[in-house]
């Protein structure tokens, strides 16, 4: 259910649960201010090893809207889907997902009715040798941050004023060098690597949230982390023989006009 706070003149309603809802448009209310991101992506595994090997990518985070102006009908009933974070992945199974879809159906526009939508960010890859570390999910399109292949993940850019493409996951370390962050901007961090020799690469930031650390190499591997700030950040990817750690919800807020 949405949480409403009000305040002179500005009134909210927001969702931050992963799932769908039905929400009434209030009597007074002919428009709002729309923000919203897809869910974040999934962090991988590092490489399956009993001896240091490689680290896994981290999660892409979603892609959003920002301050969008879009015109309701007073007493209709809007549609709210909130995007399902991606899951972790574990050692040795194919079981990393992205992110999930965020979108407002029924809003108003030109006599009929629009679904506005916010994609999910991509899985980070698991490496597949210990000399290679994983690829890094890519941001929710468009506009997004590539994953990093190597290297950290990709800026998002900016595809009009309201809105931008998601960060990329960072790549993982291999047996002889360190992870990579993730990509994004904004206010929120916390997408670094893990620390050592086959660490895992950092999730990739989104407009509202952080992207997860990913999980530390070297003697002692562990596993990604889920973000800790925010809405729609990538996880991060696991170091060697860890599991990835899983990407934010979406979310989704209506600032009524």
């Amino acid at each position: 259910m949405p949480i409403a706070y009000p305040q002179p003149g500005v009134r909210y309603a927001e969702w931050f649960t992963a799932g769908t809802f039905t929400f009434v448009v209030p009597p007074t209310a002919s428009g709002a201010l729309l923000d919203m991101c897809g869910g974040g992506g999934g962090g991988a595994p590092g490489f399956a090893s009993a001896t240091q090997a490689s680290g896994g990518g981290g999660g892409g985070s979603g892609a959003a809207l920002n301050g969008l102006p879009i015109m309701l009908t007073p007493g209709s009933t809007l549609t709210i889907t909130v995007g399902a974070p991606g899951n972790g992945g574990t050692v040795g199974n194919i079981d990393t997902t992205a992110g999930g879809l965020t979108s407002v159906a029924g809003a108003a526009v030109a006599g009929g009715l629009f679904t506005y939508t916010a994609n999910g960010g991509s899985a980070g890859s698991a490496p597949v040798s210990v000399t290679v570390g994983g690829v890094g999910g890519g941001g929710g399109p468009g506009g997004q941050g590539a994953g990093g292949s190597g290297a950290a993940g990709g800026l998002p850019q900016y595809n009009n004023v309201y809105s931008q493409g998601g960060g990329g996951g960072g790549a993982g370390g291999t047996n002889v060098a360190g992870g990579f962050a993730g990509g994004g901007v904004g206010a929120f961090g916390g997408s670094t690597a893990g620390v050592g020799n086959g660490s895992g690469g950092g999730g990739g930031k989104a407009m509202f949230g952080d992207g997860g650390r990913g999980g530390s190499g070297g003697a002692t591997p562990a596993a990604g982390l889920i973000p800790t700030n925010g809405r729609g950040g990538g996880g991060g990817g696991g170091g060697w023989n860890n599991a990835g750690g899983p990407g934010q919800p979406g979310y989704l807020r209506l600032r009524f006009t």
